[in-house]
């Protein structure tokens, strides 16, 4: 009797760890995060007052999942001076959440996202408020699942998932410059230059405008606009009643933009600042 009380025992040790062994092996799960709207992400940019959508997806052993609680949050974030480079209102974050994008049973925070749900696919709302944003956003998640070694089926396991992460916008080479604006994945501008040439023989470089600062860009008669990396930009005001006039007649290496105010204060932004400091 005492032998098959100890060798019941071992038996049951053995299915034990068995059953241990199977949940750690055949379930596995992951977390991918991507932009909702992949076709248009590689010429994508910041635009101030505008939101950006990104998708988080669970796959693995999925017809065992029963719940699963995701996090989303945003960290490394720029917080230039207003909104561009002409309009010093308010420094905060420069990409939020906010609970009127994102569903109504999201927990919103401005940094982070809770979600409690069973579906395998969550899409979040990210608002962008400066021409220049830039920051990260990471989503994980916990899996509760039902577990395979469980005779009866009802057992319930709960497992971290390694987190997954992207950059906003897309800036594969580093320079807090979105790849598809101006076509920097390939011209891969110092964000700090400026050496604009001409016009004709002219060989006094720039027109006192970085390419970060024009990417970022100004407002211009009420409307934000980006202006050029490669060429010269003007801007003039006048208020006689002829308006700019022989003003108008410049040669065409020049970008010229009309305004309707006297003065437009540029505020300069740090040079170190978000990644072009690591």
């Amino acid at each position: 009797m005492q032998h098959q009380r100890r060798y019941y025992l071992f038996f049951s040790w053995v299915l034990l760890l068995s059953n241990i062994a199977i949940a750690q092996t055949s379930v596995r799960f992951q977390i991918d995060l991507e932009p909702a709207d992949p076709s248009s992400w590689q010429t994508w940019r910041p635009v101030n007052e505008s939101n950006v959508s990104f998708t988080a997806t669970v796959t693995g052993t999925t017809d065992r999942i029963t719940a699963i609680a995701y996090t989303f949050t945003l960290s490394d974030l720029s917080n230039w001076q207003g909104t561009c480079m002409n309009n010093e209102s308010g420094s905060e974050d420069d990409l939020i959440f906010r609970s009127g994008d994102n569903d109504k049973d999201f927990t919103v925070t401005d940094n982070q996202i809770i979600i409690n749900s069973s579906s395998t696919q969550i899409t979040v709302s990210v608002y962008v408020r400066d021409r220049a944003a830039v920051g990260k956003l990471t989503a994980k998640a916990n899996v509760t699942y039902t577990n395979p070694g469980s005779q009866s089926g009802s057992s319930q396991l709960t497992t971290p998932v390694k987190s997954d992460s992207l950059w906003i916008p897309l800036d594969n080479n580093g320079n807090d410059i979105a790849d598809g604006w101006e076509n920097d994945a390939t011209r891969n501008y110092n964000p700090w230059d400026d050496n604009e040439s001409g016009p004709g023989d002219n060989d006094n470089p720039g027109d006192g405008l970085t390419v970060f600062e024009e990417y970022r860009g100004f407002i211009i008669k009420g409307t934000p606009k980006s202006t050029s990396p490669t060429a010269k930009d003007l801007f003039i005001y006048s208020d006689f009643p002829e308006g700019e006039g022989s003003a108008t007649n410049l040669p065409a290496d020049f970008i010229l933009h009309q305004i309707d105010v006297k003065c437009h204060r540029l505020f300069r932004p740090k040079i170190s600042k978000v990644k072009t400091s690591f």
